[in-house]
């Protein structure tokens, strides 16, 4: 019997045309799926992607990873949301290329001249950093950006911030988009992983193609032009999470649930 785990969204130009170590990994991917008994992806949007491939339905279950988010759900059930006053951006994850970071700071600058009482917060770290701070810098956002360190504590950061966003390229499933859900904050996101599922466009935040900065500029402006929308979208976010998320114990059953599918009889 021959299962697969998929986690990354690795039959998307997007991801498999950057390298060709990338190239080779999809080709090789493109066979074994066709010859798993048995396929677990982390998103719909992964087995859309292989129903494409001529992957048989029944081969397929689509099972997210687990995170245990007790202490984001306890940041949305406590949150305070301010009317008016400064509203800021945030970001957590690695500064990588498909993350896209450059594009999330080129909007952000456009936002941050019309709307002076705005701010941006990158948290993580990686690759990139220099060349972002030059970017930050080159655009006379010194004042507005900032960097914080990879914490552990990212459920106390949310606490303190408006709005949660993405700009990646590419994402399997996207765990923190579900993890800011919970905390009650409002996302936005280009159209990758889990959006359309956790984040759904015009009730938990805002969903954008990627590489379309002219839309996420307009997607950022939503909530600037209409502070009620945060707390209105942030509260309908984190009922979702809670209503979407599963614990370990339920979380477990249908991981070995998705083995022994695939297990003759």
């Amino acid at each position: 019997t021959h299962h697969i785990q998929i986690h990354g969204d690795v039959f998307n130009p997007r991801s498999y045309q950057v390298s060709l170590l990338q190239r080779v990994r999809a080709t090789y991917g493109h066979l074994a799926v066709r010859r798993a008994d048995g396929i677990r992806v982390v998103s719909s949007r992964i087995k859309r992607s292989l129903l494409s491939l001529g992957v048989s339905e029944e081969k397929i279950t689509v099972l997210p990873i687990f995170s245990d988010i007790t202490a984001f759900k306890a940041v949305g059930v406590c949150r305070n949301y301010a009317v008016g006053g400064r509203v800021s951006f945030l970001y957590v994850g690695r500064f990588a290329p498909e993350k896209n970071l450059p594009f999330l700071i080129d909007a952000f600058a456009q936002v941050a001249v019309r709307y002076p009482n705005t701010s941006l917060t990158l948290v993580g770290g990686g690759s990139l950093q220099k060349v972002l701070e030059k970017q930050i810098t080159a655009l006379g956002l010194q004042s507005r950006v900032t960097f914080i360190p990879w914490t552990e504590n990212v459920a106390a950061i949310m606490a303190t911030h408006d709005i949660f966003c993405l700009t990646s390229n590419h994402e399997g499933w996207g765990m923190v988009l579900v993890e800011a859900a919970a905390a009650g904050m409002p996302v936005i996101t280009t159209d990758v992983g889990c959006a359309g599922e956790c984040v759904r466009s015009g009730e938990t935040g805002q969903v954008v193609l990627v590489g379309d900065r002219d839309h996420y500029v307009q997607a950022m402006e939503v909530y600037l032009k209409n502070h009620s929308l945060v707390a209105t979208e942030g509260v309908r976010g984190h009922k979702l999470a809670l209503e979407t998320t599963l614990d370990e114990a339920a979380y477990i059953t249908q991981l070995v649930e998705s083995y022994a599918s695939c297990v003759p009889r």
